[in-house]
């Protein structure tokens, strides 16, 4: 159902009578907001039927006199049931109100305060005329504080004791009468539940044929770590680099000599990365890198060995056709091929691999060069407003060009009108139009 909105104003001499059933009047001259309903206008807040001027009354201050100045003050029927006044107005009754008020603070009763008891302090200071004044309770010492509960209405005292150890608390029992604490000086008789230090140091220390270690001193404060050397296992000595028997092989070389032996190459140990040419800082022991083309610092001269941190210098291994690594940082394995390292099945020529052209599964195409430039081309980065399509009018290879008006079909459908708007009275958004304004004219 449509619904007509209609606002006018004027004088209120002008004021039509009546408005229409539902038609809003405003009087610009006695400001009164009216709303007709087809046989007579009424008032939208209803008020006595008065003259404008008797309608309000004003105050310039309570207990001032009363006149008819129109201060917005509704004029108010008798309090009758309000003992205090009978006025017929709001500034009257208060006026009538504040003289009881006074009067009654004129009679009361003069009180003051005092501390009772017979020991501590008292709060209460002295009553200065009608002030009563009371002490602050303040604290001399830095382990009690003085908390304001305003919420509960309470002056709270803490104590900073704590059983726990720290600096600068007092100290006060736990539960079970323990506390804790850093160092007590004074003379504990008796033996401790638990003792951190002992009383007289020891020396460890580890002998034998078998390994050797430094004597540590122990007295209980901290962890001892012994670090053994082993020389010698069954009167032989442990050498990677050794070939009689009478050398003994790490596990590490072992499982490198067979790998070499079943797969034909020589696996060496993971290294972390090969493309850096010099050593990266703070390395931690046992760190592996491929040295790349280019080495410099420590690292100059051993362009495609195996560098390995020991801890405090760089043990270099010499490059050999056939060794093989695996490179932690790309998780990809490279062979050594006299010259470089390269990933396993790069040394087949590409355009001799099988398979390259045709449709059937498991076989992939071929690009030609100037068929790669095409692709490449295609996918890259176009100017705006430009579609991938054959010439205009005619056959050919597909390009990146503007559209014309060939391009676009022939509508069949008659077009539908729009409709515009008056910024000033609509407002209009995506699927909305929304009425900001209506001017209903003026009477």
């Amino acid at each position: 159902m449509a619904v007509t909105i209609q606002v006018r104003r004027g004088l209120a001499v002008n004021l039509p009578l009546p408005l229409g059933s539902g038609e809003f009047g405003f009087t610009t001259d006695t400001h009164l907001l009216y709303i007709g309903d087809g046989a007579s206008n009424h008032e939208v807040i209803t008020i006595n039927s008065t003259s404008l001027d008797s309608r309000y009354y004003t105050e310039t201050e309570i207990g001032g006199s009363i006149s008819n100045i129109n201060s917005g003050a509704y004029r108010t029927g008798i309090f009758d049931e309000f003992t205090q006044s009978n006025a017929t107005n709001i500034q009257a009754v208060i006026k009538d109100l504040d003289t009881a008020i006074s009067g009654a603070m004129a009679s009361g009763e003069v009180n003051t305060a005092s501390n009772v008891g017979v020991g501590g302090v008292g709060v209460f200071h002295q009553k200065n005329l009608l002030d009563l004044e009371f002490k602050n309770i303040n604290t001399t010492g830095n382990h009690i504080s003085v908390n304001n509960n305003v919420a509960n209405h309470e002056i709270e005292l803490s104590v900073d004791a704590t059983n726990s150890n720290t600096a600068g608390a007092m100290v006060a029992r736990d539960g079970t009468g323990d506390f804790s604490a850093n160092e007590i000086t004074a003379d504990l008789i008796g033996n401790a539940d638990t003792a951190s230090i002992l009383h007289n140091s020891r020396l460890f220390s580890v002998s034998g044929d078998a390994s050797t270690a430094a004597g540590v001193s122990f007295n209980g404060s901290g962890n001892v770590n012994l670090a053994i050397t082993v020389d010698k296992v069954d009167s032989c000595d442990v050498n990677d680099a050794g070939a009689s028997t009478a050398d003994l092989w790490t596990a590490s070389k072992i499982i490198n000599t067979i790998n070499a032996k079943v797969n034909g190459v020589s696996w060496q140990e993971p290294v972390l990365d090969k493309n850096l040419t010099a050593p990266p800082g703070g390395p931690a022991t046992g760190d592996r890198y491929i040295v790349a083309v280019g080495g410099s610092g420590a690292w100059t001269g051993h362009d495609n060995d195996i560098a390995e941190w020991n801890g405090s210098s760089w043990d270099f291994v010499s490059d050999v056709e056939g060794f093989a690594c695996y490179v932690s940082d790309e998780d990809k394995l490279y062979t050594n091929n006299g010259t470089s390292w390269v990933t396993f099945g790069s040394v087949t020529t590409h355009n001799n691999l099988s398979g390259l052209q045709g449709g059937v599964a498991g076989e992939y195409y071929h690009l030609t060069n100037s068929e790669h430039t095409d692709v490449i081309s295609s996918i890259s980065s176009k100017a705006a407003n430009l579609f991938y399509a054959s010439p205009n009018g005619s056959a050919g290879t597909p390009t990146f060009r503007s559209v014309v008006a060939a391009d676009l079909p022939i509508s069949t459908t008659a077009a539908l009108g729009v409709a515009s708007f008056a910024a000033a009275n609509f407002t209009v958004t995506i699927g909305n139009v929304e009425i900001s304004s209506v001017d209903g004219g003026v009477f």
